[in-house]
């Protein structure tokens, strides 16, 4: 079956990523491509799972579970509770048929803040509308990207938090039932310089210290 982008809701799963995921372990397994594409059932073909592995196209949720299967890999792993996001300029461009091309922006600003937020909510297991104090670090590569002040992108999502509540709540409930892939990362957004991404936090990694949103209950990050 010839792979085909779809358009819906982005998925968590980063395509360069997991493209890289799935040979590493492929490869372990001892499979060859062909191996691997007879398991799908025709599903994928030989140079459909070359796609796949190159990181060209992005995958449905559907199909990161099949090839999680096939390649002998655990999706049932907790999601990490401390992530921090980074810019991953190597998921920038995907291939459409024949030929490849940049990836726009999948939202304005607002929608990536959003998605954003919604992550979060659904990280640190908060029902959307409790004000949350974002990390320094994120506020750091909000701001770069957006070229704000990390202040300036604080009190944006301080005012989303609030002012958009129903509109996380939504997006926080389909992110729920989408599957992701922590150990590789989990996609906010394409931006024009690249994908951005919440992975893991190292541990040696100390945040910056930010003024406090002054709301009882308001959590650290």
């Amino acid at each position: 079956m010839r792979v085909k982008e779809t358009h819906a809701e982005l998925s968590l799963v980063p395509p360069r990523r997991m493209g890289r995921l799935l040979a590493s372990a492929r490869s372990r397994k001892g499979l060859s491509i062909p191996a691997a594409a007879f398991a799908t059932y025709g599903r994928f073909d030989a140079l459909d799972l070359r796609v796949v592995e190159a990181g060209d196209i992005a995958v449905s949720d559907e199909d990161v579970r099949m090839f999680c299967d096939i390649y002998g890999l655990d999706l049932q792993g907790l999601m990490p509770s401390r992530m921090e996001l980074v810019i991953d300029r190597s998921e920038g461009w995907i291939r459409t048929g024949a030929t490849q091309r940049t990836v726009s922006r999948n939202a304005d600003d607002q929608g990536i803040l959003i998605r954003y937020l919604a992550l979060v909510y659904e990280l640190r297991g908060i029902k959307p509308g409790r004000l949350i104090v974002p990390r320094a670090r994120d506020l750091q590569v909000l701001g770069a990207l957006f070229r704000r002040n990390p202040d300036e992108v604080r009190l944006r999502l301080e005012s989303l938090m609030r002012e958009a509540r129903e509109e996380i709540a939504a997006v926080s409930a389909r992110l729920h039932e989408r599957v992701a892939v922590p150990r590789i990362g989990v996609m906010v957004g394409f931006t024009g310089i690249g994908a951005l991404l919440l992975e893991e936090r190292a541990d040696d990694v100390i945040d910056l210290d930010l003024p406090r949103i002054p709301e009882i209950g308001a959590l650290s990050a």
